[in-house]
């Protein structure tokens, strides 16, 4: 982890195995591998300041701001907390 940057506690297995079986194409496995050492957390990585979402609290969020509507091919994992979001595309 970036020495700046303050990560959650892992993910539960269960948690990573609920979003993964909500969502109607995979996530990258390098991203559930790393939400099972930190799920989520903040703070800068690089230059640039990120807010990753704890897994439990992704489909929610992304249902709320009707990504699946207007970005269909994205989904979001956190934001830089100023408006700018962070996600993947479906060719991730």
């Amino acid at each position: 982890m970036h020495p700046k940057f303050k990560p959650n506690s892992p993910a539960s297995e269960q948690a990573i195995h609920n979003l993964a079986k909500s969502l109607s194409r995979p996530l990258p496995s390098a991203y559930l591998k790393a939400m099972a050492m930190a799920d989520g957390g903040e703070g800068f990585v690089g230059g640039r300041y990120i807010q990753l979402r704890r897994v439990n609290e992704l489909p929610e969020r992304n249902q709320r701001l009707k990504v699946s509507q207007y970005a269909p091919d994205f989904y979001l994992i956190g934001s830089d907390g100023g408006g700018e979001a962070y996600g993947f595309n479906g060719d991730s």
